[in-house]
């Protein structure tokens, strides 16, 4: 049996979506800013999928702004916003965040930005308090995400837009909303600026979109031939933005969430020295654990030859292995950080793969009791 539990890094495109684009690769190949047929015909593909993914998200398809993914729309709702604002102010985010969003601060922070990091509790919500705290006449942008790409956490994002609106009316709000979209419901009621990428919900790779509140200004981070109504200039990815409006259009969030439940009652009753990491607010898509005394990279090599793929981390740092800044945060321990995977599910997975999983972990961890560090 192979079993795909690494969602979150990407999920497999759907055969609508597959089909959907070879049609466009093959047939519907023009640029959609040329002039004529094959070039209109582009166009109006691409409109449709525009319209698809606004009316997912509930808000005006002139408003819904085509990338090449999350990464890019956080660059462009961050620094682009930023940019277009020519004033240095102070600027907040949570320790949790994706690389996309803290590297954007990282290089603000060298800009002469006044940079405010908030904290989070031990179930890796952001501390509102202090994030409110922080808030004042200075403060021009607060991005926090949506879901945790690493433990599911999901942040009280309507809660927190009326706490920077009601402190500070001017300041930008962004959400990146790679790990939430289609998956937990947001409303956009006092967000300006929001992430959205689509190979998380059985798109293609290298498409992404961002929403960017009418009245909000944005200096392009790219320069080019003023495609996107120059919010992201370049040619657009037709067959991506195709198959993006399709796999949104044809979207259900309909995960058996006994497939989470079953791993966590095994894992926690027969694997001695098993931590969850993620907690009750979760995502039902996400589930970090950790098996103490075991390097998470040993843990994912064991499983990935039983045919089992799992991450120990977030895809985009996963080749370069490191301490997970997300656990860290959370205040837990270096060990039950150093063993932490995470697994992360879409709507096809069944209980029979969860069962396989839990019983392959078990003989791995039993089979390899001599790699098994020592743990409190």
């Amino acid at each position: 049996m192979e079993v795909y539990f690494d969602n979150s890094a990407t999920t497999k495109p759907n055969k609508e979506v597959i089909e959907c684009v070879t049609e466009v690769l093959t047939n519907n190949y023009g640029n959609p800013s040329s002039l004529h047929r094959m070039g209109l015909n582009a166009e109006k593909a691409v409109k449709y999928a525009r319209t698809v993914i606004a009316d997912k998200m509930g808000v005006d398809e002139k408003q819904v702004f085509f990338t090449s993914g999350g990464t890019e729309s956080n660059n462009i709702a961050i620094l682009g916003s930023l940019n277009a604002l020519r004033n240095k102010g102070t600027v907040i985010t949570s320790k949790v965040e994706h690389k996309s969003v803290t590297e954007c601060f990282k290089k603000l922070e060298q800009q002469g930005y006044d940079v405010k990091y908030v904290d989070v509790t031990k179930e890796g919500i952001v501390d509102i308090n202090q994030l409110e705290s922080f808030i004042d006449e200075k403060t021009l942008l607060v991005s926090i995400m949506h879901v945790n790409n690493e433990t599911g956490a999901i942040m009280p994002i309507e809660k927190i837009a009326q706490i920077i609106k009601d402190k500070n009316p001017n300041t930008l709000f962004h959400v990146d909303d790679v790990q939430g979209f289609l998956k937990v419901p947001l409303s956009y009621k006092n967000i300006d600026l929001v992430s959205v990428s689509a190979h998380k919900v059985n798109g293609l790779k290298g498409c992404g979109a961002v929403y960017i509140k009418k009245g909000v200004k944005i200096s392009p981070v790219i320069l080019g031939g003023g495609q996107e109504n120059g919010i992201r200039n370049g040619t657009e990815n037709v067959p991506g933005i195709v198959g993006f409006g399709k796999a949104a259009e044809i979207y259900e969030n309909s995960f058996n969430v006994r497939v989470k439940e079953y791993i966590i009652d095994f894992v926690t009753k027969e694997i001695e020295g098993t931590v969850i990491n993620s907690f009750d607010n979760a995502s039902k898509y996400i589930l970090n654990l950790s098996v103490l005394g075991f390097k998470s990279e040993t843990l994912l090599h064991l499983l990935e030859q039983n045919g089992i793929y799992v991450s120990s981390g977030s895809a985009c740092s996963s080749n370069k292995p490191q301490l997970s800044h997300v656990l860290l945060s959370m205040g837990l321990s270096k060990d039950t950080v150093e063993s932490s995977i995470r697994l992360s599910f879409c709507n096809e997975n069944t209980i029979d793969e969860a069962k396989y999983f839990c019983e392959c972990l078990k003989s791995a961890v039993l089979a390899n009791k001599f790699v098994r560090r020592k743990y409190k």
